[in-house]
Formats: structure tokens, sequence, C-alpha cells
């Protein structure tokens, strides 16, 4: 798997995302758009690479903004146009600060000042209704699947049990947890067998600590699942 981070200048690196891409196992990509030397007129050229190129794309920041296209020039335009070549062909794209912004641009939204400013990271909880969260899916082999059976598994009408209907709070509570960290307050029995069917379905792995949990409540627990793989 390839990822390909744009960087739009040569003071934006990918840093420790590009670590966390590596950590599990892509391939990282770094393309320059605006090199040293042009840093303060912009104006360049450059070739967007190909749409089917790479598996993820991260579109960087940079000092510009999305709309300031007589300081930026050449290449805002074509750029717009491939990211929305990447979303019409569902090439994933994790878009940062300026990336962000041309996306938004891209695909008709529009950005505006926030009431603070802000800067790095902060925790966020998925509203993510899977039995078993796309997050943890990914980690258990999902990493590996084609696009259209991403979507399939996220969109899985198939079996009951993939998608859940829970209150808001409850899936806040979950996020993108195992069982070897979160189970329900009730039907503990139920949510492992449900757990154990979506992952059997879907050909999911589990780990050490998710499979000793599983294994303890399959000793004690009297539920007999059937499952028809996906």
């Amino acid at each position: 798997m390839r990822v390909l981070f744009l960087q739009h200048d040569h003071v934006s690196p990918p840093g420790p995302i590009a670590d966390r891409f590596a950590a599990r196992g892509f391939e990282v990509v770094e393309s320059v758009v605006v090199p040293r030397d042009r840093f303060f007129s912009p104006d360049v050229d450059f070739d967007f690479p190909e749409i089917h190129e790479h598996d993820v794309v991260v579109p960087m920041g940079a000092p510009w903004g999305a709309w300031d296209d007589d300081r930026i020039g050449t290449w805002l335009k074509p750029e717009l146009d491939w990211l929305r070549d990447l979303q019409k062909h569902d090439v994933p794209i994790f878009a940062i600060c300026f990336g962000a912004q041309a996306l938004a641009r891209a695909l008709g939204g529009a950005v505006a000042p926030g009431p603070r400013a802000e800067i790095g990271y902060t925790w966020i909880n998925s509203d993510d209704v899977d039995l078993v969260p796309l997050a943890e899916a990914w980690g258990s082999g999902a990493s590996t699947w084609t696009t259209a059976r991403r979507q399939a598994y996220a969109n899985d009408l198939g079996d009951y049990r993939t998608l859940v209907g829970v209150t808001d709070s409850v899936n806040q509570s979950k996020s993108d947890q195992d069982p070897a960290t979160w189970l329900p307050t009730y039907d503990k029995c139920r949510y492992v067998a449900e757990w154990v069917a979506v992952k059997i379905r879907w050909g999911l792995s589990a780990d050490s600590a998710e499979k000793s949990v599983l294994n303890s409540y399959a000793s004690s627990c009297s539920n007999t699942i059937t499952v028809t793989t996906a």
C-alpha cells in the first residue's frame, strides 16, 4: 500500500503522521509542489499524479489559502480538479490544513475562521455504528481490502449483527474499542457472540487480548452462532 503526502511547500513535512502510516505498513511517498526557491513566488507548474497511483492521499498545509487564486496561480485549480477525481474514484483523502480547505472548495464547501486559534491534535469519538468499528476492522485485516469491500462492510445489510442501533452515549463510550477494553453493561454474552459472528463473516482477525476475553465468555455463555461469510 502506498500513501502520498502532497507537500505544498518545503516547510510542511509529513512528520509523525507519515510515521503512523509507515507503522501500519504503508510505503510513504512525498511530493513537493512549490520548491524552496519559489516559496515567495508559488506560481509554478506541477503535474499531479495519476488517480490510482496511491491507496491514500494526504494533501498537507501551506502558508496560502485555498481561495488565494491570484497568489498561488497555476497549480491551484488543477489540484481542485485532482481532488474531485480522487473523491469520485473513492481514493481515501486525509486532508490537513490548506489541504482540507482545498478539499472543501473542490467539493463545494466553504471555510470560515474558527472562534479561537487551534493547533495540534485531540481525541475524537466516532459515531460509527458498526458492531465491529471501522477502525478496529482496519487493524484486523480490512486494511488489505479493496475499496469496494470496505464499502460493503460499512453498509452491510446482509447480516443484522453488522450494523447496530444504539444510543449516542453508548456509541461514544464504545468508540472503536474491542471487547478487551469495552463491553456493554447488559447482554454481554449476546454482544460477544455477535462480535465473533461479524469477525467470522468478514474474515477479520483478533489480537491476543481480544481472544482472551472472547474465550472466557465462550466458556460461560450458551450462545450458538450461525454465520454466512461475506
